[in-house]
């Protein structure tokens, strides 16, 4: 409890402020949270201190949201990725090391307001995916996930390219994003970056994150397929600006 009087009552509302906006969006498109988190969160506590909270919340928070998406879940297109995600994940934290961070991100966030661009106006892939494909969606999503937690993007992009309805794309996106996250758990456990005060702190923020996360469900349930889409492209805009900014 030391670390939560340390950090005070207004910083533990921002965090929670910040976890029940990520919670809304997560809930609603099965994606997004750490667009509001990463850097909210970034604020207040010490960026690594914030990676493993999020990573936390997040695998807790899927017993809320994975079983009901097992069933709806693109198969052949998220095991390949999963994957070929899984193995490119060291080359991630190699380039984490080795390339200019910013350079790197501004170029994804540029590929991905292109991309997002593409698919307002309506453009979508063959019906057919092929394994190829899906196998470098994954590989590019592993690499930049390893390099900096960015990996949602190119998943998105790419299912979203696909003729699909609005609860198969949410259904796909939580199982993926469940496999890497869990697999993302593995270096900060190795790596002794998980301590107890990270986990009294996630404690506090989870009841707001699960409510609102339901309450995104709840939205999501109302929603149509088009306003699904339509959404979901306004979230990767705004993570693509986000990456062009910042």
């Amino acid at each position: 409890m030391e670390h939560l009087s340390e950090l005070g009552v207004l910083r533990i509302a921002a965090l929670v402020l910040a976890s029940v906006v990520a919670g809304v969006i997560r809930g609603f498109t099965g994606f997004g949270a750490a667009l509001v988190m990463a850097p909210a969160f970034a604020l207040v506590v010490p960026p690594r201190e914030a990676v493993v909270l999020i990573t936390v919340m997040n695998l807790v928070t899927m017993t809320q949201l994975l079983p009901s998406a097992l069933k709806n879940t693109d198969w052949p297109l998220v095991v390949p990725m999963s994957i070929s995600a899984i193995l490119a994940l060291p080359l991630g934290t190699w380039l984490l090391v080795a390339v200019d961070g910013d350079l790197l991100r501004r170029v994804i966030g540029l590929v991905v307001l292109v991309f997002a661009g593409l698919l307002m106006i309506g453009w979508q892939a063959a019906p057919r995916p092929r394994l190829s494909l899906s196998l470098g969606v994954g590989a590019v999503s592993g690499v930049l996930t390893g390099f900096g937690g960015v990996g949602g993007p190119p998943v998105v992009l790419y299912l979203l390219s696909r003729p699909s309805g609005a609860v198969r794309y949410r259904a796909s996106f939580i199982s993926y994003f469940a496999v890497i996250q869990a697999f993302s758990l593995i270096p900060l456990l190795v790596a002794g970056l998980i301590e107890g005060r990270h986990l009294v702190l996630a404690t506090v923020l989870l009841p707001a994150y699960f409510l609102a996360t339901h309450t995104g469900t709840r939205l999501f349930a109302r929603a149509n397929d088009g306003v699904y889409r339509q959404v979901a492209i306004l979230v990767l805009l705004a993570i693509a600006v986000a990456a062009l900014i910042s």
